[in-house]
């Protein structure tokens, strides 16, 4: 097998997305996914890869006639879904804490919601 079959795996999002899916919405866990893969393994800025992010969001929701919010509204959105993310990364460690398991159950909550 070559290294590129090998994805990252990221703690609740799981695989790395290269791309989302153009024939459904993308849930949130899809979205922050596809945003690790443009700010990690790509290497871009954390700016470039949520501006990546939402315009990639934006043309999936502009195919179904849904309007959007505005990028700014949109990237702010998405860049305090990736700080909840990191804040619940850092302390993945405190497993016996009963305030971290019910932070990370309301934020896998949030993996189902269209965003």
């Amino acid at each position: 097998m070559s290294a590129s079959n090998f994805s990252k795996n990221f703690y609740l999002l799981g695989h790395e997305r290269k791309c989302l899916s153009q024939r459904k919405l993308p849930n949130i866990q899809e979205v922050l996914s596809f945003l690790m893969y443009n700010y990690k393994s790509l290497g871009k800025s954390l700016h470039n890869s949520i501006k990546i992010v939402i315009d990639e969001v934006n043309a999936i929701w502009s195919k179904t006639k849904i309007p959007v919010m505005k990028n700014p509204n949109s990237a702010e959105k998405l860049k305090n879904l990736y700080q909840k993310w990191i804040k619940i990364k850092k302390n993945r460690t405190h497993t016996k804490s009963i305030s971290q398991k019910k932070k990370r159950r309301k934020f896998q909550g949030l993996f189902e919601k269209v965003i």
